[in-house]
């Protein structure tokens, strides 16, 4: 399925990774400073500026200085300055005046045998000539000439040299011309012309923060996790019938929760739930109630593409919040592979639905009382090695058709259908399923995976959940979330609002039915 950009949720999410952006532009900076600082040498320039003439012969007369006809020669003269044969001269004196050692610093060198044997070290011409500016002034017949190497001096004894051999070689090459000079003193600069340190160190810095900004976009583009409840709908043409928020950052750095699962396992009977969160539960009662409202059976299942997606603490809290309604309720933790029911209620597991089924305890003996009113829980019981086969037998379907008589709603915590399909061989013999997605974890394909399955075993397919939404990160599409939070809050400070508070003063034991 295509993805549509949003220039607004990009620039809302660079805005949230700016701390990150931030961070990476300021390490590159100072990292751009020192390397600068460090490991890049300075560099000197020194320049002078020579002065064309030329000597042309009209009739008899001679003409001199002629400065119209002096600029016509000045590109054959910066021509004739960068020739091999100058910067070879001009390099035997730099080598005669400071040595090789000296100028093996600034020049790149090279040796060579003359035809009598003798070898010798001199500059190559190309370095020299790359370390030179020669470039005419703008409507003058002035040339600037200007060297920049790491010595100051050497700097300053290039543009010397080169101005005091540029008359002999000029008119060797041009015949009628030659240069002149303001005055004979090249001075030499101490201070550094380069590196400049504050630009490359802010130019590290711009770097860094445009690389980690366009990896963000580009992560996220790539990113085809679930992380909008219109993609589901659009998708696959089924209602969403909730949408769960994630806990508040600061709440999780107060209790200290470090791991997803025990984020995921907290449900409404926890009296710091936010206020928000207990409404998107009750958002989630009603359109169930809705959903199941025309399906005379009373059994459905909740279940997840994957592990840790939190269809668990769904179903606890979609059972918490039909028995608050007044619904006589039974929760069933049928994962017969990885029990979390008894640990979110905290109850006993010694005997459970794998009991019932194998007929090892009876069906009042396995279903035990909750602090909420109106709310049973049959755990998982002994983890069995046959769970397919325990929930595909005779014994399970009477034991679903038994308990929907008793009970208003019977809910059943199953296995995500992507790692297991015990669930869906119950087929048309239950209401339906309920699918739970995580925000940013569960992908299109596991998502697309998991409605063929329920379609392939001819289970109806009541709805989706979007669990886990992170309001932060779509300000923008699940704005509406930030009133319902500083709102829930004014309510709590009231000492009103949730009803999931005064639940937790519950304390009743329900007597067992059968």
């Amino acid at each position: 399925m295509e993805r549509e950009i949003d220039l607004r949720e990009l620039a809302l999410l660079l805005w949230r990774k700016i701390w990150l952006i931030a961070i990476v532009g300021i390490v590159c900076f100072v990292a751009g400073f020192l390397w600068t600082k460090m490991f890049i040498p300075k560099q000197y320039s020194s320049s002078t500026q020579i002065y064309a003439q030329s000597t042309f012969q009209e009739g008899n007369d001679t003409a001199t200085n002629d400065i119209s006809k002096s600029k016509q020669l000045i590109n054959t003269y910066i021509e004739v300055l960068k020739d091999d044969a100058v910067m070879k001269s001009v390099g035997d004196e730099l080598i005669k005046q400071f040595g090789s050692v000296r100028m093996g610093e600034c020049f790149a060198l090279e040796t060579v045998t003359d035809k009598d044997g003798v070898t010798s070290t001199r500059i190559k011409e190309s370095s020299l000539r790359s370390s030179l500016s020669i470039t005419s002034v703008t409507d003058t017949n002035a040339i600037r000439i200007k060297a920049t190497t790491k010595d100051p001096e050497v700097s300053a004894a290039v543009c010397s040299e080169l101005r005091a051999q540029a008359n002999r070689f000029i008119a060797d090459a041009v015949k009628l011309g030659g240069v002149r000079f303001i005055n004979n003193d090249v001075k030499i600069n101490r201070g550094p012309v380069a590196p400049n340190t504050k630009k490359k160190a802010l130019l590290a810095g711009l770097a860094g923060a445009f690389l980690v900004s366009f990896l963000i976009i580009v992560l996220d583009l790539l990113d085809n996790t679930v992380k909008s409840t219109e993609m589901l709908s659009d998708k696959f043409k089924k209602p969403i019938l909730g949408e769960i928020q994630n806990i508040d950052e600061a709440q999780k750095r107060k209790k200290k929760i470090r791991d997803i699962d025990n984020e995921q396992r907290r449900t409404l009977m926890d009296k710091d739930i936010p206020f928000y969160v207990v409404e998107s539960c009750k958002s989630l009662r009603t359109n169930v109630n809705f959903a199941l409202s025309t399906n005379d059976k009373k059994v459905l299942a909740v279940s997840s593409a994957n592990p840790s997606e939190g269809k668990s603490t769904t179903a606890a809290n979609l059972a918490i919040t039909m028995a608050e309604s007044g619904k006589k309720v039974l929760l069933i933790d049928a994962d017969l592979r990885k029990n979390v029911q008894n640990r979110i209620f905290h109850v006993k597991n010694e005997k459970g639905l794998s009991s019932v089924i194998s007929r090892m305890h009876p069906v009042e003996e396995c279903i035990q009382a909750t602090s909420i009113d109106n709310l049973h829980i049959m755990t998982s019981g002994p983890l069995p090695p046959n769970p397919s086969e325990l929930l595909a037998s005779r014994q399970a379907v009477e034991l679903f058709d038994f308990l929907s008589e008793i009970y208003d709603l019977v809910i059943i915590d199953s296995p995500p259908i992507c790692v297991a399909t015990d669930i869906l061989t119950l087929g048309d013999r239950i209401a339906g399923i309920l699918l739970v997605f995580r925000y940013g974890m569960t992908t299109e394909d596991e998502a697309s995976e998991a409605v063929k399955r329920v379609e392939l075993a001819n289970m109806n397919l009541v709805g989706f959940v979007l669990n886990g939404i992170d309001v932060k990160a779509h300000a923008g599409y699940y704005s509406r979330y930030s009133k319902y939070s500083s709102y829930g809050q004014d309510e709590n400070e009231s000492g009103e609002g949730s009803n999931a508070s005064s639940a937790n003063s519950q304390r009743q034991q329900v007597r067992r039915k059968a």
